[in-house]
């Protein structure tokens, strides 16, 4: 388990991308009288951060050991769109990277989005992208 995180924290990290480990994780939940509380679980997960188009750094998508598998936004919810902020990533780059992590890549870069990397007039129609 630990392997992977750091595993997929140093596969992103290559492609330019801020990862963060995180072993805890703090919820708001109801206890047993209805009130809200915090509380702490061991949750190990790997955080991927991209920056938007305004330049802010914003959470991308994660990896959560626990569930084993990954979760988050694409590119369009989170405004990312790596075609204008990550202009020095070809396609190559992106096919390598979510493979070495081994998440699906349209799950995370929108189609839009990549219709513009790739410059294909439709990325369903793009065998790389599905």
């Amino acid at each position: 388990m630990e392997f992977f995180l750091n595993h997929v924290k140093e596969t992103v990290e290559k492609y330019g991308f801020r990862a963060e480990i995180v072993e805890e994780i703090e919820v708001t939940t109801r206890d047993e009288n209805g009130r809200f509380v915090n509380r702490t679980f061991k949750n190990p997960s790997v955080f991927v951060y991209a920056k938007n188009i305004d330049g802010k750094e914003v959470k991308w998508f994660e990896y959560n050991s626990n569930e084993c598998r990954y979760r988050g936004n694409n590119t369009d919810v989170c405004n990312i769109w790596l075609y204008k902020t990550r202009e020095d990533l070809k396609p190559d780059d992106l096919i390598c990277m979510f493979n070495d992590i081994e998440a699906d890549m349209k799950v995370f870069v929108d189609p839009e989005d990549w219709q513009e990397i790739a410059n294909v007039p439709d990325a369903f129609e793009d065998i790389r992208y599905m």
